[in-house]
């Protein structure tokens, strides 16, 4: 697609109807020519009250690898997100942004969710 396209797309990331904001994150993903309109657009999805959305986006920012890198504050937010899947596919994001930034967040991110918390003195498997 042109830039044309990815701006006109990057453009319903704010539409009222969820499920056009879902799927504006789910085909901005897929526009990786263009990281300039698609990673902003997209770090305003993975803040969407949907957790489809918020996965879409975290998702679409993976697959931009290191072009993602302007997303770095918002997908460390993410990295608390409620949905575990935002949370992975931040993680996922973060790993391929590759940054010392980027890799020092994953590397906490990943420190304390090693440690279950369910698990207990009486419980522990």
């Amino acid at each position: 697609a042109d830039v044309d396209t990815a701006k006109a797309v990057a453009t319903l990331a704010t539409d009222r109807d969820l499920q056009t904001r879902c799927n504006t994150a789910e085909a901005l993903g897929s526009l990786q020519a263009h990281a300039e309109v698609t990673v902003p657009a997209l770090t305003t999805l993975l803040a969407d009250e949907d957790g489809q959305t918020r996965f879409n986006a975290a998702y679409g920012l993976a697959r931009h690898g290191a072009a993602a890198a302007p997303a770095t504050d918002a997908l460390v937010r993410a990295l608390d997100d409620e949905n575990r899947y935002v949370r992975n596919h931040s993680a996922e994001a973060l790993e391929q942004i590759g940054t010392p930034e980027a890799l020092r967040a994953l590397t906490d991110f990943l420190n304390v969710s090693r440690w279950c918390p369910i698990t207990t003195k009486d419980s522990t498997f």
